[in-house]
């Protein structure tokens, strides 16, 4: 893969190095508590040892978690009591509730808009630097449950990089939401001409049901 461009500057974009910075972004995976299915109920982000029926998870390119419960993937961590045992004897042991173990974040570079399966090869573990020849990158996550089981969420775009020195204009439908690409503010003047706004990358929420593997 060839080297990212270096533009003229001194401030690097997310995804384009300058002459006194050439290190990228990384990914973040962010963790919230709720007591609820859509994270409204008892939301936060600093448990402080309280137990919660609900965690919230996502990823993105700030240090910062949201304080946004819709940007959290939920899952139930807590089950529901069991059944008392019989009066004067003691009920036996429930089974251990299931779990996240830990989640796997996956990135991938298309030459084009088609989303790439998950037998494609190519998927990493760390977000790599889109390029003219290849400026779709995908993603997708792998959820590890305690029980040894694990799913797969739908792959997904994270961003395209635009076309240098001009507007680049969409080959495809976004695969999000069914929009064109070329968007009323998604465009800004640059040294070189009219660029993507790469500094903003649309956020999805993964989703935690998916794909069992």
């Amino acid at each position: 893969m060839p080297p990212p461009k270096l533009e003229i500057g001194d401030t690097p974009t997310e995804w384009t190095t300058s002459e006194n910075d050439r290190k990228g972004k990384s990914s973040h995976m962010h963790t919230a508590y709720a007591n609820s299915a859509d994270g409204q109920v008892g939301f936060t982000t600093t448990p402080g040892g309280a137990d919660f029926d609900y965690i919230g998870i996502y990823t993105d390119f700030e240090e910062e978690a949201s304080p946004d419960p819709l940007r959290y993937a939920w899952a139930k961590v807590k089950g529901k009591q069991g059944a008392p045992g019989e009066k004067g004897d003691p009920g036996e042991k429930g089974k251990n509730g299931r779990g996240i173990a830990h989640i796997e974040t996956f990135y991938l570079l298309t030459a084009d808009g088609t989303a790439p399966g998950y037998d494609t090869r190519g998927w990493r573990s760390a977000p790599p630097v889109p390029t003219s020849q290849t400026p779709w990158l995908w993603t997708y996550e792998r959820v590890v449950y305690s029980d040894g089981k694990s799913e797969r969420n739908r792959v997904r775009l994270v961003t395209r990089l635009g076309t240098d020195g001009a507007e680049a204009q969409p080959t495809r439908r976004n695969l999000l939401d069914g929009t064109d690409f070329h968007q009323a503010g998604a465009w800004e003047p640059g040294i070189n001409g009219v660029h993507a706004k790469t500094e903003t990358v649309k956020d999805v929420q993964p989703a935690v049901t998916g794909v069992e593997c």
